[in-house]
This record gives structure tokens, sequence and C-alpha cells, in this order.
């Protein structure tokens, strides 16, 4: 269990997809504004909505919906750096903040 877990008795990782959670997320994102602000380095915040996810879903069942969340995460963890931060923020939405990285960087990997 890491220190966050034992303090605060919740998980950090989305049981789906292995990413981080919702609410360690809001932690790390306060916590790299902050970083940001400080050192004035640049910070990019993508949110990846998985469009007619819920039709998608309703069509396929919810086993291959959640087959496909984690093939995403996956996806994700693959096209970003160790030290950015992607988490699931909903259910069929993700989030990643991608630190010291100017938009134009920041691309690449969201691409």
């Amino acid at each position: 269990m890491t220190e966050y877990e034992v303090e605060t008795g919740a998980p950090l990782y989305d049981s789906l997809t292995g990413l981080y959670n919702h609410g360690f997320f809001l932690l790390s994102l306060a916590r790299e504004i902050k970083r940001s602000e400080r050192h004035g380095g640049p910070l990019t915040l993508a949110l990846i909505d998985i469009d007619s996810f819920s039709a998608f879903n309703a069509h396929h069942g919810p086993l291959e919906g959640d087959r496909v969340l984690r093939g995403i995460a996956g996806r994700i963890l693959s096209n970003i750096r160790e030290v950015d931060i992607a988490a699931r923020y909903s259910g069929d939405v993700f989030a990643v903040i991608l630190v010291k990285a100017e938009i134009e960087s920041a691309m690449v990997p969201l691409e």
C-alpha cells in the first residue's frame, strides 16, 4: 500500500483499467498546477471522451465494453511518458496530465 492509500483508506487505481482513479487524479492535478505556477513550466491537460460508448455497450454488451476500456487505457499508457499521469476520469472519459509539455509536444502522444 502507498502512503496515500494508508492515510485515506482509498485505492489509487481504477480496478478495471489499472489507471489512476478520479480521486487520485484530482489530487495530482492540483499538485501539478501548483508546481507549474511555482516554476513557470507548461502543463497540458487532456480529457479523452469515447464517442458513442453507450451505444457500443448496448450493442456488444458490457464485457466487450470493459475490454475496449482496458485496451484504450493500454494505448494511453504506451503513448505517454513515465512522469505523465493518466486516469479514468469517469465511465468512458480518461484524463491525462502531460507534465512540462507545451501544447505542440503534447499533441504527439495524444494523437
